[in-house]
C-alpha cells in the first residue's frame, strides 16, 4: 500500500506490523495528531467538525459479477458493520464503474463516529474482527481512510 508523507513522497507501508495496521484504520499515533489539530484550526470558519468518518474505498473480489458484490456487500457485511460498538451512522456506496471507469473503486463505505477514541474503540473490538475477516470474502482490496465532516448544509 501507498501513502503520501507529508512531503508528498510516496512511502511504502508493511501491512504486517501492528503500526502499519493502526496507519491502515486510522488509529495511529500520527493520524491522531492531525485529526486533533484538524479540530482546532478551521481556518477561520465557524463550521465545526460533528463527526470523524472512517471512508473505505473497495474493489470488489476477481470474478465478482457487480450483482454478486453488491448482494453480499449489503446482506452480508453490512449486517455485520451494524454491529460495531459506538456506530453512529454507516451508508453503502455503490459505484457503476461502466458510467465511472476512471474512479477505479466499485464502491466505498462510510462509517460515522462521534469521536476518534468512539473509533479506535470500536476497530479494537470483536465485532471489528468479524468484520474484517469477511472483508476477502467480497472485495480485493480495501483502503481506509478518516476524515472529519464538517456539514455545510444539514439534512
Amino acid at each position: 500500500m501507498r501513502r503520501l508523507s507529508k512531503y508528498g513522497r510516496k512511502r511504502f507501508v508493511d501491512l504486517t506490523t501492528t503500526a502499519a495496521r493502526s496507519t491502515i484504520h486510522g488509529t495511529s499515533p500520527e493520524c491522531r495528531r492531525g485529526l486533533a489539530r484538524s479540530r482546532t484550526e478551521t481556518r477561520g470558519t465557524r463550521m465545526k467538525a460533528t463527526y470523524v468518518k472512517r471512508i473505505g474505498l473497495l474493489r470488489r473480489k476477481a470474478g465478482m459479477s457487480d450483482q454478486e458484490f453488491l448482494d453480499h456487500w449489503l446482506n452480508v457485511h453490512a449486517e455485520l458493520g451494524r454491529k460495531l460498538p459506538k456506530l453512529r451512522r454507516y451508508a453503502v456506496n455503490f459505484v457503476d464503474r461502466t458510467r465511472f471507469p476512471q474512479f477505479g473503486w466499485d464502491g466505498f463505505s462510510e462509517l460515522w463516529f462521534d469521536s476518534e477514541e468512539d473509533l479506535i474503540a470500536s476497530y479494537g473490538s470483536a465485532e471489528a474482527n468479524e468484520l474484517m475477516a469477511d472483508v476477502p470474502n467480497f472485495t480485493t482490496e480495501i483502503a481506509p481512510l478518516v476524515a472529519l465532516e464538517f456539514p455545510v448544509v444539514g439534512i
